[in-house]
């Protein structure tokens, strides 16, 4: 058994065994089931995944990070987002020349108070903010804490280490560095979209298969079965297409990523119809699953312009 396959397995036993029941906790803001989910990553170092074992990572490549994220959205699509979140401030890092290894954590800007009050042996931070970085260290710290946090209202990411920072250069991001990652970011969010989207077609199978109509289960009805088969589809067609891109360039990423969030979320609102009434209920997950599958597709307002963007160039 390689790495991957160890670590494949320790997500999909996490998901079955905690995660899944984690979740509804986790979207209500509770704060115990976020740290048993940090604990965990800590435990498999999958915060650390895109390292190399050198550095203290798992050094797993694009393909198997989505395979990753997919398990784990089929979950808790919010859970997979603030990982992939963390996975972009390390890729950003990586561009700058950062050095990162498993003494550097993420931390929520809107957290990073209490975690300089708490942890004393801090050392320093950075701030990674719309593509520019930032070293913060020492006394300075704990002075900026405060407005670090305000910061993380804007959107940037904050990584608290024991060890010394050292970079060759803290700036900006060119261009061409900022949509490689981005693309990159893209693609991995569209894997957590396909494995929402999986989870909502088997939720749809598993009512299909119960629930009796006119004498009998409504899977064998016709128009059902035509409602699954066409989202099975979907589904294949946006895995194959997300894995695809994930050993491709920008041009394919961030089709995927276009093509992923537009099939994902017509999957999760054929399985809110198929349940009728009840795919509006908590009590079904189906409709938790729609509204993660909504707000992924909104955060692809952005890589939907760039790939037009991105073909224009190649046509011109």
């Amino acid at each position: 058994m390689n790495l991957y396959q160890q670590i494949a397995g320790a997500v999909e036993s996490f998901v079955k065994r905690e995660l899944t029941e984690l979740s509804a906790d986790m979207e209500k803001g509770d704060v115990d089931a976020w740290e048993r989910c940090r604990k965990w990553l800590h435990e498999t170092v999958l915060h650390l995944a895109p390292l190399s074992e050198e550095h203290g990572g798992v050094g797993l490549g694009e393909q198997e990070l989505c395979g990753v994220l997919l398990e784990l959205g089929k979950a808790s699509a919010s859970f997979a987002v603030a990982l992939l979140s963390h996975y972009a401030g390390i890729y950003v890092l990586q561009s700058l020349n950062v050095t990162v290894d498993r003494n550097m954590f993420y931390a929520s800007a809107g957290l990073l108070s209490h975690h300089v009050i708490a942890a004393p042996f801090i050392h320093n931070a950075v701030v990674v903010e719309a593509g520019r970085v930032e070293l913060v260290t020492g006394d300075q710290l704990r002075e900026r804490s405060n407005q670090v946090a305000l910061l993380g209202l804007q959107g940037c990411s904050v990584f608290v280490t024991t060890s010394d920072v050292h970079a060759k250069e803290l700036g900006e991001l060119n261009l061409h560095e900022q949509k490689h990652i981005y693309a990159r970011v893209q693609n991995l969010l569209a894997a957590v979209a396909v494995g929402n989207a999986m989870d909502a077609l088997r939720i749809a199978e598993g009512y299909a298969n119960e629930r009796y109509q006119g004498g009998d289960v409504i899977i064998r009805h016709g128009i059902v079965q035509e409602i699954l088969g066409r989202m099975k589809a979907k589904v294949l067609l946006s895995e194959a297409g997300v894995l695809k891109a994930a050993a491709g360039g920008t041009e394919d990423k961030l089709m995927a990523r276009a093509l992923a969030a537009v099939l994902c979320e017509e999957v999760c609102v054929d399985a809110v119809q198929l349940l009728g009434g009840y795919g509006y209920m908590k009590d079904y997950v189906v409709e938790r699953k729609l509204r993660d599958a909504k707000t992924i597709a909104a955060l692809d307002r952005g890589s939907t312009a760039l790939f037009k963007q991105v073909i224009e160039e190649k046509l011109l």
